[in-house]
């Protein structure tokens, strides 16, 4: 392995972008950052009618998790529809598609796994046991809803926002202004701190790395929805400010230690998660030489020809 500051191994899901004939990829960031808004505004107005026309509150974070469906298809059809981009650059690759979403799977129990160890021999989080009487149906219920809703904002912030932006520009300005816009999605949570906006942030460069790494959606969205369905419904932690009902085991966090454990607002509050996140950035950093020895020689074949 070595390092690899300047993302070289990263140019094909760039180029493969600009090899789409007449694609409409806007090069003004702010012009990208305002569609983003608009389109993403389009797709919560869409749930909210939704969540109208079923007489239903938009408290249900269950339905919630589910309606976020829109979002994704709202940013699918601008993406293919409008700037006529296909599926493969947005990242929905058939090759390794199962393999990579399974180990995204194991990665994503692992990480928040290790966020809770850290927070635990600390003494930050106190297990509460094993729920009783586990509404398994209800867990079932809810990872349907988390495979979407973690899918759904992979696609809003990664094969949109950090393609298009990483089109015209380098790769990493590409990584920082989609995750300062995951960042911005959670500025409505509940119980956010300084923290709980640092991890978001570390969280979306993490997620922005792994999508360029693999080419593809499929493992970042596996690992961004198994955190979430592990944090609420495996460990009963609050998931970004909100509490989940199901669970499996309980931990609760230690009055006067919310700075470790994350407090009211769960683990990505805590240093544990930073912790967890500075960890895996820094795996990411160093690039499989059989990634850059790949980028060389397509290049070299590129200059030859």
């Amino acid at each position: 392995m070595k390092f690899d500051p300047t993302l070289r191994c990263c140019k094909p899901t760039f180029e493969r972008i600009k090899a789409i004939p007449k694609n409409n990829v806007q090069k003004s960031i702010p012009l990208v950052l305002l569609i983003w808004f608009v389109v993403f505004t389009i797709g919560q107005l869409l749930e909210l009618m939704a969540i109208a026309g079923m007489k239903r509150s938009t408290e249900d974070t269950l339905l919630l998790l589910y309606l976020t469906i829109f979002e994704t298809l709202a940013i699918l059809l601008f993406c293919v529809g409008v700037e006529k981009r296909t599926f493969r650059s947005l990242g929905f690759t058939k090759k390794l598609a199962v393999p990579h979403y399974l180990i995204g799977v194991v990665l994503g129990v692992a990480m928040l796994g290790g966020s809770v160890l850290i927070a635990k021999l600390c003494g930050a989080l106190s297990f509460q046991g094993i729920e009783q009487n586990i509404a398994w149906g209800t867990l079932a219920a809810y990872l349907g809803g988390w495979l979407l809703q973690g899918l759904s904002e992979e696609v809003v912030c990664r094969s949109y926002l950090l393609c298009d932006v990483g089109t015209h520009h380098k790769p990493w300005t590409a990584i920082v202004v989609s995750a300062l816009a995951f960042m911005a999605l959670h500025l409505g949570n509940p119980n956010t701190s300084i923290v709980a906006f640092l991890n978001l942030f570390l969280f979306g460069v993490f997620a922005a790395l792994l999508f360029l790494r693999t080419d593809s959606i499929w493992m970042v969205a596996a690992v961004h929805s198994l955190w979430n369905c592990a944090q609420g419904n495996i460990f009963g932690v609050e998931v970004s400010g909100m509490e989940i009902e199901a669970a499996i085991i309980r931990f609760l966090p230690v009055e006067g230690k919310d700075l470790i454990s994350g407090g009211a607002f769960g683990m990505e509050g805590g240093l544990g998660v930073t912790a967890v996140m500075l960890l895996g950035i820094a795996v990411l950093l160093f690039d499989y030489r059989k990634n850059a020895e790949t980028v060389s020689a397509a290049e070299n074949a590129a200059a030859e020809a």
